[in-house]
């Protein structure tokens, strides 16, 4: 399960059904320091953090794929609804949690405190069930949704394992 919701605040939007084999990466960029003949590794520094989530989700809703590519303008009149999209350079933020049924029992459970959509957004038109690629990268956040200040070193994502795991 995805759930979605405004940046800073706990989220609750539960995006629907979605598919399973989500994807979290993380990537350390490093700055590596080499001397010698033949060179050897010396020191590494990490200059670049990125946290992100990959999830797909098969149901239809404009205000989650609006969170999905950043932007847009949602509107309803009567039985319809439209999200209108284009010229806009804010990104939208948002609060994530994944949260992953283990098969003993347990949960894991993903917090990214401050997201951004990673920017694309493509949905094939064919005889399949739709699917939705929802694609955010983590932000720097200075508070957890409750307030808590978050440690220097932990303030892009949360993981949390929940019960049994044997």
């Amino acid at each position: 399960m995805l759930y979605i919701g405004s940046a800073g605040q706990t989220p609750t939007i539960d995006i629907g059904a979605v598919k399973t084999g989500a994807t979290l990466t993380f990537t350390r960029d490093k700055l590596e320091v080499k001397q010698g003949s033949p060179e050897k590794l010396i020191k590494q520094w990490v200059v670049t953090e990125t946290v992100k989530l990959d999830v797909v989700g098969h149901e239809w809703n404009l205000e989650n794929l609006r969170y999905a590519i950043g932007c847009g303008i949602i509107q309803t009149s009567g039985n319809e609804k439209t999200m209108d999209f284009g010229g806009d350079m804010e990104v939208t933020e948002a609060s994530l949690k994944f949260v992953h049924q283990m098969p003993a029992g347990g949960t894991v459970e993903i917090d990214i405190w401050r997201a951004q959509s990673a920017g694309e957004l493509s949905i094939e038109f064919g005889n399949d069930p739709h699917e939705f690629p929802y694609s955010f990268v983590a932000l720097d956040a200075d508070t957890a949704w409750d307030g808590t200040t978050l440690d220097e070193r932990g303030r892009l994502c949360r993981i949390r394992l929940i019960g049994d795991f044997s």
